[in-house]
C-alpha cells in the first residue's frame, strides 16, 4: 500500500531482481500486497545487501554506490524513531523533556535490537561472504533492517512500514516510562524489595561478540536483553523487564491524564502572538483544537519561567516537550527529502551527496524566521536584551511536532512553502568544528578547546579558544565572537579558523592582521609537514576540500595552481627538501587517484558490463585510453602522425599550417598515446563509413591544434565515450568533438625553473604520474633510416619523418593512401 506518491526515482539495474521470499511475505502480510510495483521489489532487494555483498558485486552493479545504503539505513533509523516517539507521545507524560529524551532513546535502541533479531531469523539479509562465514553480528542486521525500512519510506509506504515495526517490535506496545534514570537504577529502585539475580553469557567471533544478560526475581518473573558488551546486555536486560512487569498501570494512567485534560490558551498572551497563532494555523491547515498546542510551542522556558500562575491556570508547559518531539520529525523529513532528491538523480552518491546530517539549532534558527516565529514567541523579560531570532529553534521544532500530530503522513503532501524550502535549502554539510576536526586528524595536527563564560547565570555567553598543536609547533587562536552554549562557542570559533586557513590566497588577497597570519602560515606549514601521513579515504577528502591546491592541480588547470603554489610560498617561505618530497607523495598519489582510481571514469568504463553498442564502445574507449596513458615513448606531433599513418589503412587527407615548420611539439609520452588512440578510433569510423579522414595541424598559439574531420560521420555519437575518457585522464590534452570534426589541443606544460619549489613538485606530479618518457627525444635521421630498412619500396626525406611528397605548406594537401 502506497500513501503518499513517491517522487521519480532512478531504477534500479538488473541484477537486483526481488527481495527475499520470506521478507516479501513479511511485507505483504503488513499491508504491502499488490501494491508492490517492479521497481519498489527491486529497491527492496536492493536494501536487503550489506555493504559487504555490495562491495564484492560491485561489478555487476556498477551504478549502484555503497553510499546509497548508507542513505537508506539513514531514513530508515529516522523513521523508526519518529514512530517510537509518536507512541510514546500518545501514552505518556513524563515529568520533564529530560525524561521524554531518555525514553524515547532507550525505547528506540530496543526497536532496533528487535529489527535486527527479526531479520536475523528471516535469513533475508544478503552478506559478503566473511561477514556470511562469522554469522554477521547483530549491527549487520540491524542497518540492513533500517535499509529496509528506508527503502518503504523512500517510496511512500509509510503504513506498511508503521505495521511492520509494530509486528515485530513488542517493545512499542509497552511504553516505559522513567524519571530521566538508566534502566538498571529504575529497575533496581523499582523492585528494591525483590531480591534480582543476573546471569551473562557470549557468544560469537571476538571482533563480533554477543553478550546476553538475563535478570531473574526471586517470584519468578525474568527477562532478557542482548548487546555488544555487558553493560549493553544488562541496561537491554532490565528495559526489557521493567516493560513487562512495571510501571505499565500507572503509564495507562497518565496517558488517559494528558488525552483527557489538553492545554488551553493564555488568557492574555499579547495581539503578535495570537497573530502568529493564527498565521501559524492557516499555513499549516490545522483545527482550532490545536491553538493550544501552538500556544505551548511559542512558549519560551524563560516566560514559562517568570509566569508560573498562568502556565498552571492554562495547563501549559514550555515548549520543551514539542521540540523533543519536533527535532525528530525535521530530521525525518530532511532524511527523505534528501534522500528523494539524491536517488532522482545517482544511485552512486559521492559523500558529499551521501551526507545526511543532524538538524542543528542554527538550521532550525532559520525555519523559525521562515516560518515568522519571531513577533509570537512568548520570551521572559530576562531575554529581552538577545536577538530574538536567534531563540527560534525550540519554537520551530514545536511547531513542527503540532503539525505533525495532527497531519502525520500527510504533512508530506500539503505543508507550507516555507517549510518546503527550508527542507530544499539544507545543504547537510558539517558544521565548522567536525570540518577543522577532519583537516586536522587528516594531517596529525592536535585539537583542544576551551571556554571562558560572561554574563549573568541566564544570559551566559561562552568564547571558545582552540589550540591546534602539530610535532613541530602549536597554534592558538581566540574567537572573537561567542554563543549561547559551548557547542555554538565551538562552531563559531571553528568557522573564524575555516575562514582563515581556507583562504583563496589569490583571487581574495586576505588583508590579514599578524595573528590571522600567523595562523594561516602555521596550519599551512603544518599540512605540508602532514601530507606524507593522509589515509586514502583522508586524501580523497583532501582533494574534495581543495586541500594545498589540489582542486586546481587534479582538475588539470596547471595554471591556476601555479598561481596558488606562488601565493603560498609567498606566505610559509622556501620549502624544505624533505617536505617537498612529503607533499609531492601526496600530489602523486591525488593525481594518481583522480585519474585511474575506483571511482574515476577510466575505472567505471573499465568495471561496466552491458550489451548493445555504448556499453561495448565504452569498454573500448577504456582500453584506449589505458594504452594512452602506458605509452612508452615521447614524440613530436609530426612523428606520432606518421607513426600512425605506416600503420593505418584508411585513406587521409593531411594539410600543415605554415608556422609548423618552427612550432612543432614535442610530446609527452600520454600526449602522443592519446593522440594515437584518437587517431585510430576516427580511422575505423571513417572507414565504416567509407570516407577519408582529413587532418590538419596547426601552431597558432605556444600549443599543438589537430583537426580531424570525418565527413559523413556523426563525431558526437561515435567519439564521445573516447573523448571524454581521454579529457579526464590524461595531462595536458583536450579533445572536443563536433558534428562532423574533432579538435584536439595538446597544451605545452609550464616551464618550471621560474617556479618556486611548491609549485614544481606539484607540476611535476602531475606530469609524470604516468609513466615517463623511455628516451629525452626522437632521432629522426634514425628513425627515417629505419623506417627505409623496413620497407625498402618507401622513400623517405632524410631529414623529415614524412614522406617526400608531404611538405609544410598552408595551400598544400596530400592524399595518403594505407601502407
Amino acid at each position: 500500500m502506497i500513501d503518499v506518491e513517491p517522487a521519480r526515482l532512478l531504477g534500479i539495474p538488473e541484477g537486483v531482481e526481488s527481495p527475499h521470499s520470506q521478507l516479501q511475505s513479511t511485507l505483504n502480510a503488513c499491508g504491502l500486497n499488490g501494491g508492490a510495483t517492479e521497481d519498489l521489489r527491486r529497491w527492496l532487494a536492493l536494501a536487503s545487501f550489506h555493504t559487504s555483498h555490495l562491495y564484492e558485486n560491485l561489478h555487476d552493479l556498477e551504478e549502484v554506490g555503497a553510499k546509497s545504503l548508507t542513505m537508506l539505513q539513514r531514513l530508515g533509523r529516522s523513521y523508526a524513531d519518529l514512530v517510537c516517539a509518536d507512541t510514546y507521545v500518545k501514552v505518556a507524560a513524563p515529568a520533564t523533556a529530560g525524561a521524554q529524551s531518555s525514553d524515547v532513546v532507550r525505547m528506540a535502541t530496543t526497536v532496533r535490537q528487535e529489527l535486527g533479531q527479526w531479520l536475523r531469523s528471516l535469513g533475508a539479509a544478503q552478506l559478503g561472504k566473511g561477514e556470511a562465514a562469522n554469522g554477521g553480528a547483530a549491527s549487520v542486521y540491524e542497518q540492513v533492517s533500517y535499509q529496509v525500512l528506508g527503502a518503504l519510506a523512500l517510496h511512500g509506504c509509510f503504513s506498511v512500514a508503521a505495521t511492520l515495526l509494530e509486528t515485530v517490535c513488542p517493545s512499542l506496545t509497552s511504553v516505559v516510562v522513567t524519571r530521566g534514570e538508566s534502566p538498571v537504577s529504575e529497575l533496581e529502585r523499582e523492585f528494591s524489595r525483590t531480591r534480582l539475580t543476573w546471569t551473562y553469557r557470549e557468544n560469537g567471533p571476538d571482533h563480533a561478540r554477543v553478550f546476553t544478560a538475563v535478570v531473574d526475581s526471586e517470584d519468578g518473573r525474568q527477562a532478557e536483553g542482548k548487546g555488544p558488551s555487558k553493560k549493553a546486555a544488562r541496561s537491554a536486560a532490565a528495559q526489557a523487564f521493567l516493560g513487562r512487569f512495571a510501571r505499565r498501570q500507572r503509564a495507562e494512567a497518565e496517558a488517559v491524564s494528558a488525552r483527557t485534560v489538553p492545554p488551553l490558551c493564555y488568557s492574555a498572551p499579547g495581539k503578535a502572538h495570537r497573530e502568529t497563532v493564527a498565521d501559524l494555523r492557516a499555513m499549516f491547515e490545522l483545527d482550532q483544537r490545536e491553538e493550544p498546542w501552538l500556544t505551548q510551542a511559542l512558549t519560551h522556558t524563560s516566560w514559562a519561567y517568570e509566569n508560573k500562575q498562568e502556565l498552571a491556570s492554562a495547563r501549559q508547559r514550555d515548549n520543551t516537550f514539542l521540540a523533543h518531539h519536533g527535532s525528530l520529525v525535521s530530521a525525518f523529513l530532511a532524511a527523505l527529502t534528501r534522500c528523494r532528491n539524491t536517488f532522482s538523480t545517482t544511485l552512486d552518491p559521492d559523500e558529499d551527496q551521501a551526507r545526511i546530517t543532524g538538524i542543528n539549532n542554527e538550521w532550525t534558527h532559520q525555519l523559525g524566521q521562515a516560518l515568522n516565529l519571531d513577533a509570537g514567541l512568548l520570551l521572559g523579560r530576562g531575554e529581552t536584551g538577545r536577538e530574538r531570532s536567534r531563540l527560534l529553534d525550540g519554537a520551530a521544532q514545536g511547531v513542527l511536532a503540532v503539525a505533525w500530530r495532527a497531519h502525520r503522513i500527510r504533512l508530506l503532501q500539503r505543508r507550507p512553502d516555507a517549510l518546503d524550502r527550508w527542507l530544499e535549502g539544507l545543504g547537510h554539510e558539517l558544521d565548522s568544528f567536525t570540518q577543522l576536526q577532519q583537516i586536522c586528524s587528516a594531517y596529525g595536527i592536535g585539537l583542544d578547546h576551551e571556554f571562558e563564560v560572561t554574563g549573568p547565570d541566564h544570559q551566559s555567553v561562552y568564547y571558545c579558544r582552540l589550540t591546534m598543536t602539530s610535532h613541530r609547533r602549536t597554534l592558538t587562536w581566540q574567537a572573537k565572537d561567542g554563543g549561547r552554549g559551548h557547542s555554538a562557542a565551538k562552531i563559531q570559533a571553528s568557522r573564524e579558523v575555516l575562514d582563515i586557513i581556507t583562504a583563496d590566497l589569490v583571487s581574495e588577497n586576505p588583508a590579514w592582521n599578524a595573528q590571522e597570519r600567523a595562523l594561516a602560515c602555521g596550519m599551512l606549514l603544518s599540512q605540508i609537514e602532514g601530507a606524507a601521513t593522509l589515509s586514502q579515504r583522508a586524501m580523497e577528502r583532501a582533494v574534495a576540500r581543495g586541500d594545498l591546491g589540489m582542486a586546481a592541480l587534479v582538475t588539470g588547470d596547471t595554471r591556476a595552481f601555479a598561481v596558488w603554489a606562488e601565493a603560498a610560498s609567498g606566505l610559509v617561505g622556501r620549502i624544505p627538501e624533505m617536505l617537498a618530497d612529503a607533499i609531492s607523495s601526496l600530489y602523486r598519489a591525488a593525481v594518481r587517484y583522480q585519474r585511474i582510481g575506483h571511482t574515476s571514469p577510466l575505472a567505471r568504463a573499465h568495471r561496466a558490463l552491458g550489451e548493445g553498442s555504448e556499453a561495448v564502445a565504452r569498454g573500448l574507449a577504456a582500453q584506449a585510453t589505458s594504452r594512452a596513458l602506458d605509452h612508452p615513448l615521447a614524440a613530436d606531433l609530426r612523428g606520432a602522425v606518421v607513426d600512425w599513418w605506416r600503420s593505418s589503412t584508411a585513406k587521409v587527407a593531411l594539410r600543415i599550417s605554415d608556422e609548423w615548420v618552427t612550432r612543432d611539439r614535442q610530446l609527452l609520452p600520454q600526449q602522443t598515446g592519446a593522440l594515437t588512440a584518437v587517431l585510430e578510433w576516427c580511422a575505423q569510423a571513417a572507414a565504416a563509413a567509407g570516407r577519408a579522414v582529413n587532418i590538419e595541424l596547426a601552431a597558432p598559439d605556444e600549443n599543438a591544434h589537430v583537426l580531424i574531420e570525418l565527413p559523413g560521420v556523426d563525431v558526437p555519437a561515435t567519439c564521445n565515450a573516447l573523448t571524454s575518457l581521454l579529457n579526464s585522464t590524461v595531462p595536458f590534452f583536450s579533445c572536443t568533438p563536433d558534428e562532423d570534426r574533432v579538435l584536439l589541443e595538446l597544451t605545452q606544460p609550464l616551464e618550471l625553473a621560474s617556479l618556486p619549489a611548491l609549485a614544481r613538485v606539484g607540476l611535476d606530479a602531475y606530469t609524470s604520474s604516468a609513466p615517463r618518457p623511455r628516451q629525452a627525444g626522437v632521432d629522426t635521421a634514425a628513425i627515417s633510416e629505419q623506417r627505409a630498412d623496413e620497407d625498402p619500396q618507401r622513400d623517405f626525406a632524410a631529414d623529415s619523418d614524412y614522406p617526400r611528397d608531404i611538405l609544410p605548406g598552408r595551400a598544400q594537401d596530400a592524399v595518403l593512401p594505407g601502407p
